[in-house]
């Protein structure tokens, strides 16, 4: 018996996608995980040590994501977001509505 795919009913969020400063290639970073990222942590009253010791995901890395530096691998978004207690659909700027 095949069973069809459920729909989703989230729809990509226009993110801004901006060129990161000093990056050879122009290469494209997601400024706004970093923004959610860095409002979910100061909300929940986390330091970047903090959260990087909840998460197992390295303080440098934050502090990347947060200024827009680097791009998170899915893992380590979703160890973000189960650290934070958000979903990765709201980290990651998606909008979900009928």
């Amino acid at each position: 018996m095949r069973v069809e795919p459920e729909s989703c009913c989230c729809e990509s969020a226009e993110v801004p996608v901006q060129e990161s400063p000093g990056k050879e290639g122009g290469r494209k970073v997601n400024d706004e995980f970093g923004r959610r990222l860095r409002s979910a942590r100061v909300e929940r009253g986390l330091s970047a040590q903090r959260l990087a010791i909840k998460s197992g995901v390295a303080m440098a890395s934050i502090y990347g994501y947060e200024y827009g530096n680097r791009d998170a691998s899915l893992s380590n978004a979703i160890r973000l977001a189960n650290a934070l207690d958000v979903s990765l659909d709201w980290l990651t700027g998606r909008k979900c509505g009928k």
